[in-house]
């Protein structure tokens, strides 16, 4: 959910969610006896083009609404949750589908505004970046804070100081301003990364770590190689530096 691939599928998403359900809601609002062809000896009767449902006080006549788009724009105001009221449910199976409908809005809104929150981010590289400009910044502006606090004290020195400058908070605000740039101009090329890139860093760090013991741990110890290597260990000469003689002729005894 980092790309403008993800916007575009969750959208495309989005279509196809607004027009199936619009389809299901069509065909659970309709009677098909108020449709042109319908020939159903039942559809004479008064019962089926007068409605009653049992949490509602009275009785209506059903009128079908054949229309897409009107449906897919009741699904589309229930899946943003907007709500207009112009388009209402009549049946247990319509109000089922708004019902799923607002759910699914719900996620795909959650899930898009995800997506492009992720997109909004900063990379890692464009967070070190950000970070370099940042510490070059406060290199810059330490140097005109120690302009002026040099300034100040020149003044102050020769009695030509303001009113204003003779204030006390100036003072403390030329210190405060002065330290807050320093820890700024002070800072290493690794605290100028971003948290992606550290975290980057990091999981380098544990996966070499992780080689290096499994090297070790991989390489045959002695007694894997028999009685034999373990004692050519031990047994290997290591050579020693030979002594001076100071200009008198080696001995046997000088090795010892």
């Amino acid at each position: 959910l980092n790309s403008w691939n993800a916007i575009g599928h969750i959208l495309g998403l989005w279509v196809l969610v607004i027009i199936v359900f619009g389809y299901f809601y069509r065909c659970f609002e309709m009677t098909s006896c108020q449709l042109p062809g319908s020939t159903h000896p039942e559809c004479a009767r008064t019962e089926a083009k007068t409605w009653f449902l049992p949490d509602m006080s009275d009785t209506y006549e059903k009128h079908n609404d054949p229309y897409m788009w009107n449906s897919c724009w009741f699904i589309f105001i229930t899946m943003t949750t907007v709500g207009y009221g112009d388009i209402t449910p009549n049946t247990h199976l319509g109000r089922i589908i708004a019902t799923s409908a607002c759910f699914c809005g719900l996620t795909i809104t959650a899930v898009a505004t995800g997506a492009l929150t992720n997109l909004m981010k900063f990379s890692p590289n464009e967070d070190t970046a950000l970070g370099l400009v940042q510490r070059e910044k406060a290199r810059m502006m330490i140097r005109a804070t120690s302009a002026s606090i040099i300034a100040l004290w020149w003044r102050k020195m020769h009695g030509t100081l303001t009113k204003r400058q003779a204030h006390p908070d100036t003072y403390y605000e030329f210190k405060s301003d002065f330290q807050h740039y320093k820890a700024g101009a002070c800072l290493d090329m690794e605290d100028c990364l971003g948290q992606g890139a550290k975290v980057e860093k990091i999981c380098s760090l544990v996966k070499t770590i992780g080689e290096l013991v499994s090297e070790m741990v991989t390489q045959p110890y002695p007694e894997a190689l028999g009685d034999d290597a373990e004692w050519a260990l031990f047994e290997t000469p290591r050579p020693r530096p030979e002594r001076a003689s100071y200009g008198r002729p080696r001995v046997p005894g000088d090795e010892i």
